[in-house]
């Protein structure tokens, strides 16, 4: 089961945003993070029986990064890569009705480091990748990375696989892959954490 939650003080779109993955992602929850440090997501996590958090943090007032972690051993483990945000569009703007729950991760015409991207996501959410050739097979909803115009990895809901996007989709600024240094929430500064190997 995989925790969807926030950072601290999130604004409205980040709680948008966090809801449409939730309604996109199967086998997902999402929490509101309130006041609670990485100790209490923790405890949060394991209470609910999830092995998998997915933390989306602030930037400026949007949605700026998109942190990983499984549950091992009673604390947090970073899984790469760790995904910086360029932009993001809700559920609601793309005007289409019905929900559309991903059931497969496909892949478009990118370079490597976004097929290593679908390798990420379809190990973390436990999903098929269906083909590197961005050719999709069959109904259904799946997550799909591509690249926008300016050749920016796009991850996307689209149903059918790899067609419509239905939201919600982001564009990706940055992915970081080596984590060391990248692996601890920013807001947290209590000495009650607990230990986030990356």
């Amino acid at each position: 089961m995989l925790l969807i939650s926030t950072s601290r003080r999130p604004t409205r779109r980040i709680l948008s945003f966090a809801k449409d993955l939730r309604n996109s992602i199967p086998n997902s929850i999402k929490i509101q993070r309130g006041k609670r440090g990485l100790r209490d997501l923790l405890d949060a996590a394991l209470e609910a029986g999830c092995d998998r958090v997915l933390l989306i943090n602030r930037w400026k007032g949007s949605p700026g990064k998109i942190w990983m972690m499984e549950v091992e051993g009673g604390a947090f483990r970073s899984v790469p890569p760790l995904i910086y945000l360029r932009g993001i569009k809700l559920r609601r703007e793309f005007g289409v009705k019905g929900r559309f729950v991903a059931s497969a991760i496909t892949v478009g015409l990118v370079e490597r480091e976004g097929i290593e991207l679908a390798r990420a996501l379809s190990r973390f959410l436990r999903m098929p990748l269906i083909g590197d050739s961005g050719v999709a097979e069959g109904d259904g909803t799946s997550i799909h990375i591509s690249e926008d115009r300016a050749g920016a990895l796009k991850v996307s809901v689209t149903s059918p696989r790899g067609g419509r996007e239905v939201g919600p989709a982001f564009t990706i600024r940055h992915l970081i892959w080596e984590l060391e240094g990248h692996g601890e929430d920013p807001e947290e500064r209590r000495e009650d954490n607990p230990q986030v190997r990356i």
